[in-house]
């Protein structure tokens, strides 16, 4: 598991494939983490493209009505 204490030796991505519905973190390209992720929905498809992560929340969750 990464901590905040770990030292990145590289840019940070994160890829991830709808197809396999898992999202990749790469540090410097080398794969660092990997996890099941849930995308998109009938009618709300998960948007395609390259974003940038601009804010964060520490400890975020999902919550559901």
């Amino acid at each position: 598991m990464l901590s905040s204490k770990t030292l990145r030796k590289g840019p940070l991505q994160i890829i991830i494939s709808i197809a396999d519905q898992r999202i990749s973190l790469y540090d410097n390209g080398a794969l660092i983490a990997r996890s099941s992720v849930s995308t998109g929905a009938e009618g709300h498809p998960t948007p395609l493209g390259v974003f940038s992560v601009i804010s964060k929340q520490k400890m975020a969750s999902l919550k559901y009505l």
